[in-house]
């Protein structure tokens, strides 16, 4: 191997080692295609030639490769400063050199490249390892590493991000690739949109999620994590054991009464909302879950469910949480709880959760490490014109007042079905799991809804008898597993919940100072000292309470009851011109630090407020 190519190696090494680790994997198995080549252009730059259906494609100009890609990449000088490029295709990554050139430090480019054979061709014969080194660039390579492009998207996409993405194809990709690039593009716009609903709930549901986390403190102390129950699973082989998802769609009512056949036969996993119908024909699952801040409590009136193990987050609605007297199982979804466990040093899971509670059970039995997983009553869609099996809630039928959250999508049966827009987000994002995961197979038991592409599709009665064989006691696994916390950890806790109200003192004051620090930024500006020393200090000093959130735990606590208007905010920054400065523009940006700030200190209130309410409610 040439001196270049280790350089581009050692490169992806160092940013991405588990992207090295494949890319060694696969040059252990490479055969050369004849078909993907390099070509020199007039100007002899070495450029990419595939020749597909007897006709040859050039991926760069045949001319000026270079200065063609440099005036492509002009496309985007309008680009955001905190915009992202979803680039596919990087041919001899001229146009992603060039692109980032033009491009700010706050800029991302996520570049996916169709063919693994342009990837591996690219990085053996020219030298890009300062391109590969930029902070900036992430890429996903088709056959390679497409598993972690939606790892990255919720890492990168922070979702005042979302509406200044922008996705683009390189100069004749979708002539070779259409149908690779296609499917990719269709990953992106289900991630962004998932993105979007999560940014709305966090608009409309902030606080009522909030009230429940700080709730939910003092009783969380009392749980396992679901780290606890995953070790002691493992002490057992289940490679031969089925996980069953039970949701509650119409469907459900159809063979819900098969589950006897598999109590003890398989790990039972049931969302809230299948609750009654289960206890009804008095089947007990293994473990409940609900995550929904706001669930209704008619769910639990039947008291059995309120000893069913049950798995739960901070954001759970605090009147099951507190009303619930059986085993909880608690995972992450807040960054205050990890940073809890964190302080005693223990690990606790955070968990794809997919917009919905039955989108967390499958992520719990894929947690588990089960290999097989049943979905039942996971219609996705409207079923003799009812969204859930009966005995779930007293509901009507769809109405013609929710038409515009419709869209149709294919059923299991192959035919056009009704749904709900937010169901066939939770459809898309199963189909993305399994995508993703290969090694797991699902079987859609559900009987009716819609089509989970990707799943087996196999009535539960086969599966119970093809994948259900085994005797295993996860009651007695499930009540071995042990709470996250002894006595004296349990003490340690409370103190740390005390110490809010102290902290949130201190932020307000820290929220202060940082307004009073923008007033002197604008009045130094206006005097013109915005070269002076001090104007250097109060830079500082701002750019230190800026970096609170990113420090300080129990700014979520306060962000989430201030997310309205901090989207606000920051989506009318974003929107300025890119060419805009401190210097040019201080009064507007300070006046928009001053409003955050005061938008936290009023959200400030509200938590502490709550914290107190709990501290005397609790008796602590």
């Amino acid at each position: 191997m040439e001196k270049f190519n280790e350089k581009n190696f050692e490169a992806v090494k160092k940013r991405f080692p588990e992207l090295y680790e494949k890319l060694i994997n696969f040059t252990d198995n490479y055969s050369e295609d004849p078909t993907v080549y390099f070509d020199n252009s007039a100007s002899d730059e070495k450029i990419i030639a595939v020749n597909r259906n007897n006709r040859l494609w050039y991926l760069n100009s045949r001319y000026c490769a270079d200065e063609a890609s440099k005036i492509w990449s002009d496309g985007f000088l309008d680009l955001n400063y905190r915009g992202i490029v979803i680039l596919c295709g990087m041919s001899n990554i001229m146009y992603v050199k060039s692109l980032l050139q033009k491009l700010g430090k706050d800029n991302i480019v996520m570049l996916y490249e169709p063919s693994e054979e342009i990837f591996f061709k690219v990085l053996s014969e020219i030298d890009i390892h300062e391109v590969l080194e930029d902070c900036r660039l992430f890429y996903f390579i088709e056959n390679v590493n497409m598993d972690s492009f939606r790892t990255y998207c919720k890492a990168l996409f922070e979702y005042e991000r979302i509406d200044l993405s922008r996705i683009t194809v390189s100069p004749n990709y979708n002539e070779i690739y259409e149908a690779e690039i296609q499917a990719f593009i269709n990953i992106c716009e289900v991630e962004l949109s998932t993105f979007q609903v999560y940014k709305n709930t966090y608009i409309l549901y902030g606080a009522e999620m909030n009230d429940n986390l700080i709730d939910n403190i003092p009783h969380s102390i009392n749980t396992s994590s679901i780290d606890n129950l995953k070790a002691e699973i493992s002490k057992i082989d289940i490679g031969d054991v089925a996980a069953i998802v039970v949701a509650a769609g119409p469907s459900l009512d159809k063979n819900i009464d098969e589950l006897h056949k598999a109590k003890g036969k398989a790990f039972i996993i049931a969302v809230d909302s299948s609750i009654r119908a289960l206890l009804q024909r008095d089947i007990i699952p293994d473990l409940l879950v609900t995550t929904d801040p706001h669930k209704p409590m008619v769910l639990f009136e039947d008291e059995r469910a309120l000893n069913i193990p049950l798995v739960v987050c901070m954001h759970t609605r605090y009147d099951i949480m507190v009303k619930h007297i059986g085993k909880k199982f608690m995972f992450s979804d807040s960054d205050y709880i990890v940073d809890i466990y964190n302080k005693f040093g223990k690990a606790i899971a955070a968990l794809e959760t997919g917009g919905s509670v039955a989108n967390t059970a499958f992520s719990i039995a894929k947690f588990l490490a089960f290999k097989t997983i049943i979905l039942m009553g996971q219609d996705l869609a409207f079923t003799n014109n009812k969204k859930h099996a009966s005995n779930v809630y007293d509901e009507k039928g769809i109405g013609d007042e929710e038409s515009d959250a419709y869209t149709e999508i294919e059923g299991i049966d192959g035919k056009p079905i009704l749904t709900f827009l937010n169901f066939k987000l939770y459809r898309d994002w199963f189909e993305a799991e399994i995508r993703d995961n290969p090694e797991i197979n699902v079987i859609n038991a559900t009987e009716g809804g819609a089509k989970i592409h990707g799943a087996n599709n196999q009535t539960l009665n086969s599966a119970i008898q093809c994948f259900c064989k085994k005797e295993i006691d996860f009651k007695k696994i499930i009540e071995e597993s042990k709470d996250s916390f002894n006595d004296d950890e349990k003490r340690q806790y409370n103190q740390l919940f005390k110490d809010m109200v102290g902290k949130s003192k201190e932020l307000e004051k820290r929220f202060k100072d940082g307004i009073r620090y923008y007033h002197k930024f604008k009045e130094l500006i206006c005097k013109g000292k915005s070269n002076s020393g001090e104007f250097t200090r109060i830079l500082k000093n701002i750019e230190e309470i800026n970096n609170i959130g990113n420090m300080e735990p129990f700014m979520e606590l306060i962000s989430m009851y201030a997310k309205e208007e901090e989207y606000n905010i920051t989506r009318n920054i974003y929107k300025e011109d890119n060419n805009v400065t401190i210097k040019d523009d201080g009064n507007v940006i300070a006046d928009k630090g001053i409003a955050m700030l005061k938008a936290y200190i009023n959200a400030n209130r509200k938590a502490l407020d709550r914290i107190e309410k709990v501290l005397g409610r609790d008796g602590f």
